[in-house]
């Protein structure tokens, strides 16, 4: 099963496009950070991560969002392959389905129905 489920914050703004088709996509990079000890020691470390939308959540994921606040991202793992200076390369990125406000990140009288862009909210 390819289900990736992250909770970050956006290291930029969302970049929000059209396709010739009028298919909103909503590029967005999110890190993630977590820490544990090494010899005694609390070692910090961050992971960046790129994430897609496609469709109406594009467009939400797009207005309710921006640089340094927290999300919850829901998707698959979806890596593509290409060539650079004559090297296969590869880049992975999230094919994201939903979407959800961390809980601390949004305002505490925000309801439940705010934090997805779904009934069937993944997180819930």
């Amino acid at each position: 099963m390819n289900i990736v489920i992250l909770e970050g914050r956006l290291t930029k703004d969302p970049d929000y496009k059209t396709t010739q088709s009028g298919v909103g996509v909503c590029n967005i990079s999110i890190a993630t950070d977590e820490s544990y000890k090494k010899d005694g020691q609390r070692v910090e470390k961050t992971e960046f991560h790129n994430v897609v939308y496609f469709g109406p959540v594009a467009e939400v994921v797009n207005k309710n969002f921006k640089k340094g606040e927290g999300i919850k991202v829901q998707g698959k793992l979806e890596t593509q392959s290409y060539e650079k200076d004559g090297q296969k390369r590869y880049s992975t990125k999230i094919v994201a389905n939903y979407f959800g406000f961390p809980s601390c990140s949004r305002s505490e009288n925000a309801s439940p129905k705010q934090s997805s862009a779904f009934d069937d909210d993944p997180f819930a």
